[in-house]
This record gives C-alpha cells, sequence and structure tokens, in this order.
C-alpha cells in the first residue's frame, strides 16, 4: 500500500510537470512578474475570521497568502463565466 505523503508527492510532480509544459518558452521577465509576490495588502476583519481563514489555509496545505490568492483566482473566473 502507497502511503499518503508518497501520494501526494506523486501527485505533486504531476502538478509540477504539468506546469513545467505550460511555461516552457516564457521570458523570464514574464515568469518574475507571475511567480515573484512584490505587493502586500491589509486588512481589517475579525478574530473569528482571522482564525477561520488560517484554519481553512492550513488544512487545505497552503499558507494564507496562498489560499486567498487561490481563492481570488476561483472567484475571478467564475465571475468571467456570468458576463
Amino acid at each position: 500500500m502507497m502511503s499518503k505523503k508518497t501520494k501526494n508527492e506523486q501527485a505533486d510532480k504531476v502538478k509540477f510537470d504539468l506546469l513545467a509544459d505550460l511555461l516552457k518558452g516564457t521570458s523570464p521577465e514574464k515568469l518574475k512578474t507571475l511567480l515573484v509576490k512584490s505587493e502586500s495588502l491589509t486588512i481589517r476583519l475579525t478574530l473569528t475570521d482571522k482564525t477561520g481563514m488560517e484554519r481553512a489555509a492550513k488544512a487545505c496545505g497552503l499558507t494564507l497568502t496562498d489560499y486567498l490568492t487561490r481563492l481570488h483566482y476561483l472567484v475571478a473566473e467564475k465571475l468571467e463565466g456570468v458576463k
């Protein structure tokens, strides 16, 4: 039986291989624009909201920044179909 860690590592490898294929030929400048986080955002929220977001991010194996960024892209993608 394959361990959960091994399954996750294999799934990650597939995702990274796909990403590498998608980014082939992309200029270094464009990659930097896409991948380097250079901006910050300060928000005010309740302790309950903050704790809930942190808990959800951790459950997904993400940092809070990555969780919120992915959530943004998910919502933006859904809104594109609403136009």
